[in-house]
């Protein structure tokens, strides 16, 4: 039975919480999507644009069911303007951006299908080249492994094997150092992680499920999933959000066998090592061979040769010193032979000499040479970004040199502006609410009670910090799932500020009332902006959903300043601007705000909404207008 997956985005290009279409396309069509694409836009230039991206990103036909444009109220009804014959234009325009297939979604009816239908008759759909880039994703962004662009890294530290602490921490149940170490990868330039959580002694599938999540929550990464224990890869493919990496298969045909269908099943890309059940092959192109064999085997299971990534396999210089350069002429050989990524674990080449790092750079200098695609290595000296962004340069993966140029060409860096705050343990607080590290902000907060006025820690590090969050999710910077992250760390140092000093110093900012409005059943938004509020030092009265408008005026009181709606059905519109205007009616002087997926501007304008909240943030900023 065919499949076909659609997702809504915001006017911004990306869904509510942050994923753009590229990363939507590759995942769902990597997990077995017959047909992906957009519903639900009223904005044909934005959708236009997402159907574009889409179709490029995996190079097929996409599928498009847009609004009959932007909702209108009038006269206490909710209506759709785009007439059949004006939607059927809008929708054929997507054809030429990558729409293989049309229909309607809000506000359309049977004539508008219609129209549609018959004008589509005398257009030719476009042929779309299969795309050659593949990609992996996490949940808001693709990124892309071109054989013949970047280089991109793998960080490999986030592992027991090399952090004893890592290991210990595991064992108590603790992630933190785990998530603080693909943080620090990244921020060095890893764009993927190998997370490996073995243990002995320790059942590897609950360490790796906690370990996905506990990263993904706060580390902007695509996850490498490394182990060979067949269930715990499976935990960690399914609760990632993206399309991970299986770290590994080899040429064993029985572990081929158990394995592949687990790749396919979730998508994701698979790593072969090029040994099998006799061990390592010392020569390349036995190695080769191998790779080749892994190839037919992943092409039974309906996966592409563009889905692997081959790993050379590199020996230790010091025990195994003839064989060192076998793991580079891998890499030339597969780059020759097969359409398949490449990798190399390069740190394996220094194991047990002095001067690891020398041997490391030059290693990765010449793999790149070689073809090298994804090394896997310590991301952390700053000697790597410059050996590679050299290498692309040399080898043509950069084209112009543009990268290079960006990266030396300017001998002052101006990074931006950030608040002046104290030094030590307040910009560990203030850091740790930026990363959304609840453990952290905790235990920060504590230890700065013993020392700080419980004011100046709420006003030189909790404030300013959320402060710096909003700011970066209104830019574009931050997205929804990291604003709550940061929310919550917020939170838990404010809780720990009213446990340690009681509530006296910590003042409510006021009283907000929310409540989705009679008729809908949708309160997903509406308790996102009351985890805000909440965080944010407001006081909610949640009044939950399908709430008739006599109720929620029963909540008008002096200490009442604000009461917020949300709708997210268009037919619930009336039900808002009714209960807007009994509200005025029984005397409430304070101010409504509105919100939801079919409110703009204008509507709320038009049912008489003092604000418009376009997301959860703009919400508290309105709380914080109206309470300050």
């Amino acid at each position: 039975i065919p499949v076909i997956v659609t997702m809504s985005f915001e006017n911004n290009g990306r869904t509510t919480f942050g994923t753009s279409p590229e990363a939507a396309a590759v995942t769902l069509n990597a997990m077995g999507a017959d047909v992906v694409g957009v519903n639900c836009v009223g904005d044909t230039s934005v959708i236009s644009d997402i159907v574009m991206r889409m179709s490029k990103a995996i190079g097929k036909p996409i599928i498009a069911q847009p609004n009959a444009g932007i909702p209108v109220v009038m006269d206490q009804s909710t209506f759709y303007p785009l007439k059949p014959e004006d939607f059927a234009k809008a929708c054929i325009e997507l054809v030429r951006t990558g729409a293989g297939f049309i229909g309607g979604c809000c506000g359309t009816n049977p004539s508008h299908i219609r129209e549609l239908a018959q004008m589509a008759k005398h257009i030719s759909f476009p042929k779309i080249k299969l795309s050659i880039r593949n990609a992996v994703t996490n949940n808001f962004d693709a990124i892309y492994l071109d054989p013949k662009g970047p280089v991109v890294i793998i960080g490999e530290h986030a592992n027991p094997s090399i952090s004893k602490k890592i290991q210990t921490e595991l064992i108590s149940g603790d992630f933190s150092s785990v998530v603080e170490k693909a943080k620090q990868q990244v921020e060095k330039g890893a764009l993927i992680v190998d997370v490996n959580v073995g243990v002995p002694g320790e059942a590897e599938a609950p360490l790796m499920r906690r370990a996905v999540q506990e990263i993904q929550k706060s580390v902007r990464a695509c996850l490498c999933i490394d182990t060979s224990d067949n269930v715990a890869i499976e935990e960690g493919l399914k609760h990632f959000h993206g399309r991970a990496i299986l770290n590994s298969v080899d040429g064993n045909p029985k572990k081929l066998e158990k394995l592949l269908p687990i790749a396919k099943k979730y998508g994701s890309m698979v790593i072969g090592l090029t040994l099998d059940e006799k061990g390592v092959n010392t020569t390349a192109k036995e190695r080769l061979e191998i790779a080749k064999k892994i190839v037919e085997f992943a092409k039974k299971y309906g996966i592409s040769a563009q889905d692997l990534i081959i790993d050379g396999l590199v020996l230790t210089l010091s025990a195994q010193q003839k064989y060192a350069l076998e793991a580079i002429n891998t890499v030339r050989l597969v780059k020759q032979n097969l359409n398949c990524l490449t990798t190399l674990g390069l740190s394996n080449i220094s194991h047990g000499v002095p001067k690891r790092a020398v041997l490391n750079k030059t290693f990765l200098a010449m793999a790149i040479a070689a073809g090298l695609d994804l090394p896997m290595i310590d991301p952390y000296r700053n000697e790597i970004q410059d050996i590679i962004a050299s290498s692309e340069f040399i080898t043509g993966r950069d084209v112009g040199g543009k990268s290079y140029l960006n990266l030396f060409g300017k001998s002052v860096k101006h990074g931006k502006k950030t608040p002046q705050i104290a030094s030590g343990k307040l910009s560990v607080l203030y850091d740790s609410i930026l990363k959304g590290d609840e453990v952290l902000a905790e235990k920060s907060t504590e230890q700065l009670l013993a020392k700080k006025p419980s004011l100046d820690i709420i006003n030189q590090a909790i404030i300013p910090s959320l402060t710096e969050v909003g700011d970066s999710f209104e830019k574009g910077e931050l997205f929804l799932p990291q604003l709550l992250l940061s929310a919550q760390a917020a939170q838990t140092a404010f809780s720990a500020i009213k446990e340690a000093m009681g509530n006296e110093l910590i003042q409510d900012r006021g009283s907000v009332v929310l409540a989705t409005v009679e008729g809908d059943i949708h309160d997903i938004g509406k308790n996102i902006v009351k985890v805000l509020l909440e965080n944010y030092g407001f006081s909610v009265v949640d009044l939950g959903k399908d709430v008739p408008a006599e109720k929620i005026v029963q909540t008008i009181s002096p200490d009442i300043k604000l009461i917020g709606l949300s709708a997210l059905m268009t037919t619930t519109i009336a039900s808002m601007e009714k209960t807007i205007a009994l509200l005025k009616d029984k005397g409430f002087c304070g101010s409504i705000m509105v919100g939801g997926a079919v409110l703009s501007e204008s509507l709320a304008q038009k049912i008489d909404a003092d604000f418009y909240a376009k997301d959860a943030l703009t919400g508290v900023r309105i709380a914080e207008k109206i309470y300050s």
